[in-house]
């Protein structure tokens, strides 16, 4: 299915700051909701510099018909995940969370089992606390922390444990 149920959308505009009060797309068992607001006086990469506000939730069933959307090379994933975030800034600065949860997930026919990421923003630093990703008794796991701003300082430690390199 590569189109969706319902959209519906609530919206308003004063002053070239747009409020989004109610978004929700639903797809079969697909369904993904936010609300937020921000300014449209700048371009798009200045967004973070005036108050904006951003939250997220979805809980997707099947992944492949909601990237399906997406057009190419979205369409290639697969699986389920649920998806979590609020995100609020001024001047540059950010604070907020996302977190999201994957199993049976795939792309481009390349499965794991299951997966969690977990990032925390913070004035300009975004955290990333969990990133862990498994395919039997594969793993791969990650935290670090990437500076927003240039130069964009980051570090960060990996771990991987493969016993079957071809997966």
């Amino acid at each position: 299915m590569r189109g969706w149920e319902s959209l519906r959308i609530g919206a308003s505009m004063i002053h070239r700051r747009l409020a989004v009060s109610d978004f929700e797309l639903k797809q079969r068992e697909n369904i993904v909701a936010g609300s937020g607001e921000f300014s449209l006086d700048d371009d798009w990469l200045e967004i973070p510099e005036p108050p904006f506000l951003f939250n997220v939730s979805a809980s997707i069933k099947d992944l492949a018909a909601l990237a399906g959307l997406l057009g190419p090379p979205f369409d290639e994933m697969s699986g389920r995940m649920s998806l979590s975030g609020s995100l609020n800034g001024q001047g540059g600065k950010l604070g907020g969370f996302v977190s999201l949860e994957a199993s049976q997930m795939g792309f481009r026919k390349r499965p794991f089992d299951s997966g969690r990421m977990d990032i925390t923003f913070s004035n300009t630093e975004a955290q990333i606390n969990r990133c862990e990703f498994w395919s039997g008794e594969d793993f791969l796991r990650a935290t670090g922390s990437v500076e927003m701003r240039i130069p964009h300082n980051y570090s960060g430690e990996i771990q991987a444990r493969t016993q079957d390199i071809s997966r």
